[in-house]
């Protein structure tokens, strides 16, 4: 009875056992018929699928512009603290900060009381001049008759017209004492010396003001300037009369070099620069900080390459991934060492042992490795594409 029971459990299990090796077996031949289908239909061994790498087609040059920026103060072409040149009581002051006057504007003045009664005094006594050289000059002709009928002296005659001269003297100094009066006058008005606006107001009605000290400060309204120190390597690309732009307040604004001032800068060895700016105080401050940038062209053989594109390497230097081939083929990778000798923001000039046309990794240099076998793509065919599917995406709306 057990005999009977042994035979079929291991009978069982030997067709377990042979099941399991069937499935193996059948797994093994399929792996080795897809890899002979792999093999047959890639004879090389590579990949169907290459990486897409984005490329640019490198271009020699023989020199590279570097751009600087230069810092600067707007400035009003003229300015005056306005004062007046005699000392007074200030009466009135005609304007307020901000307002705008013209040439020839009376914007203050001082009391003339004292100077009104003076002249009156002067006035006065140039009457009496004239009339005693009117006196003087009777007397002499009179005394001219007698002469000629010589029944007056030589000396007498003489003192007449000795008298004369001292009257016509005093009649001039009077005359000189009215016109200095009425200088003394004049100068009692604070007049603006040019169209401009009033940046400050220094004193009040009221006040006693000494000679020469400000009452106003003016400012001319039109054609600002801007002075900039300029290094001294950029200053052989400026002549008075060029034409350029500076940018004031992130605006810019055409401008004129109207002046290249005689004298370095102790410190930095540089020279200020004067830009006439076509545009007027108020869109505009004095004080506002404006840039100008100048551009220097540099002799130097080399090509651009943007930022992307580069891949530090050892010892500080850099190096660019040639791409070996046709581009509408296989290129392989291969690293080159450059020198950069000018960076911008995006882009950087470098020389090295690439040849003009060269085709090289423009980005995705982490997903690469030297030797490796990539699609390259240049970033042209990557644009045309893109505008090509802008144009169906247009066309499908």
């Amino acid at each position: 009875m057990a005999r009977s029971n042994g035979l079929p459990r291991r009978f069982a299990g030997s067709l377990v056992t042979a099941a399991g090796l069937l499935v193996v077996l059948g797994g093994v031949l399929a792996f080795g018929l897809m890899a002979r289908s792999g093999a047959a239909s890639d004879p090389a061994g590579q990949q169907t699928e290459l990486l897409r790498l984005e490329a640019q087609r490198v271009s020699a040059e023989r020199s590279y512009a570097v751009k600087r920026w230069y810092v600067g103060r707007v400035e009003a072409d003229q300015a005056s603290d306005l004062g007046f040149e005699r000392s007074g009581l200030l009466r009135g002051i005609a304007v307020d900060e901000g307002d705008r006057v013209g040439a020839g504007e009376v914007v203050a003045t001082l009391d003339d009381r004292r100077l009104l009664a003076e002249r009156v005094t002067r006035v006065a006594e140039r009457d009496e001049a004239a009339a005693r050289l009117e006196l003087e000059r009777i007397t002499v002709e009179r005394l001219d008759v007698l002469k000629a009928r010589q029944t007056v002296s030589g000396q007498e005659y003489r003192e007449a017209k000795s008298e004369l001269r001292v009257a016509e003297a005093a009649l001039a100094r009077a005359e000189a004492a009215i016109a200095e009066v009425d200088v003394g006058l004049d100068k009692r008005r604070l007049v603006a010396p040019f169209d401009g606006v009033v940046a400050r107001r220094f004193r009040d009605n009221g006040q006693v003001v000494n000679p020469g000290e400000p009452v106003l400060r003016l400012l001319e309204s039109s054609r600002p300037r801007v002075r900039i120190g300029v290094g001294p390597n950029e200053l052989p690309e400026l002549a008075v009369g060029a034409s350029s732009s500076v940018e004031i307040s992130g605006r810019r604004f055409p401008a004129t070099v109207a002046a290249i001032l005689p004298t370095r800068d102790a410190r930095g060895r540089g020279v200020d620069v004067i830009f006439s700016i076509d545009s007027e105080l108020g869109e505009i401050k004095e004080g506002d900080l404006a840039r100008v940038g100048l551009e220097r062209e540099v002799a130097a053989e080399g090509f651009w390459v943007g930022i992307r594109a580069l891949a530090e390497g050892t010892r500080g230097l850099w190096s660019v991934y040639l791409l070996d081939g046709d581009r509408s083929e296989v290129a392989t990778v291969r690293p080159v060492a450059v020198e950069v000798l000018h960076y911008e923001e995006d882009r950087a000039f470098v020389r090295g042992l690439v040849a003009h046309g060269s085709v090289i990794a423009a980005d995705g240099l982490h997903r690469v490795a030297p030797g490796m076998a990539v699609r390259p793509v240049l970033a042209r065919d990557l644009e045309q594409a893109a505008a090509a599917l802008s144009k169906l995406s247009e066309r499908s709306r």
